[in-house]
């Protein structure tokens, strides 16, 4: 029974380290804080990026995001020329350079930031996705 205890103890740390790893080297912010920057009227707005199944996006989304590919795809080199293209339209129009990207939970966009993070660009996660944004009462979601 030890055996497999500890058997069953090495496969969790193989699967959560990675994850953990990652979590740690990203930058974030709460959905608190982009509802914040979304409502001032006089801060520079991020470009955001939806990285769920584009399903999920059409049923509701955060004002002003974007729908560019699943996380699955994110490493497809022309989704990082899509997200260039936007990134530099969105900063043409006035937006800040930078970028948030947000999943259904958090954890999916993590893997998105560090993609994008790669390609040069300034990128942050929504830390709890979605979900978190959705919780906020006074959040706005847009449906398609």
């Amino acid at each position: 029974m030890s055996r497999n205890r500890i058997l069953i103890w090495y496969l969790l740390c193989a699967l959560l380290l990675p994850a953990i790893s990652l979590a740690a080297t990203s930058s974030s912010i709460v959905p608190a804080q982009l509802l914040e920057i979304l409502n001032d009227k006089s801060a520079q707005k991020p470009l955001i990026i939806d990285v769920r199944a584009k399903s999920d996006y059409e049923k509701g989304h955060i004002p002003g995001a974007v729908w560019v590919a699943e996380t699955a795809r994110m490493d497809s080199p022309d989704i990082g020329q899509r997200v260039k293209s936007l990134l530099a339209d969105h900063v043409a129009q006035g937006g800040k350079n930078e970028i948030v990207v947000y999943c259904f939970s958090g954890y999916s966009s993590v893997v998105a930031v560090e993609m994008l993070s790669k390609l040069g660009m300034q990128v942050v996660n929504l830390r709890y996705g979605f979900n978190g944004w959705s919780g906020l009462a006074d959040a706005p979601v847009v449906t398609d």
